[in-house]
């Protein structure tokens, strides 16, 4: 799926009070900048486009990397969300 055509598909009322508390605090600068910057970024050093995937009702997210990244977990709750990708391939489809 294409950035502008994700863009054109994300619903703007979900989570508003959410978006506006995550804009005060400077977590967000705007709504859907963040897919956009995702694209601009990857273009600059010619590295393949994101893809944006859905998968039910949900949307998974492949940024490629220029070169691979080893990442350290400095806690129990990072280490749990590094192995989720590892739990969710080890679901068979369907379940």
């Amino acid at each position: 799926m294409a950035c502008d055509e994700f863009e054109s598909r994300m619903p703007r009322n979900n989570g508003k009070r959410i978006a506006e508390v995550f804009f005060d605090k400077k977590i967000i600068e705007q709504w859907g900048s963040g897919v956009r910057r995702m694209f601009k970024e990857a273009k600059a050093p010619g590295l393949p486009e994101p893809e944006i995937i859905e998968v039910g009702m949900r949307v998974r997210f492949i940024v490629h990397l220029a070169e691979s990244i080893a990442v350290q977990p400095e806690s129990k709750e990072i280490k749990g969300i590094l192995d989720i990708p590892q739990q969710q391939a080890e679901i068979p489809p369907d379940s």
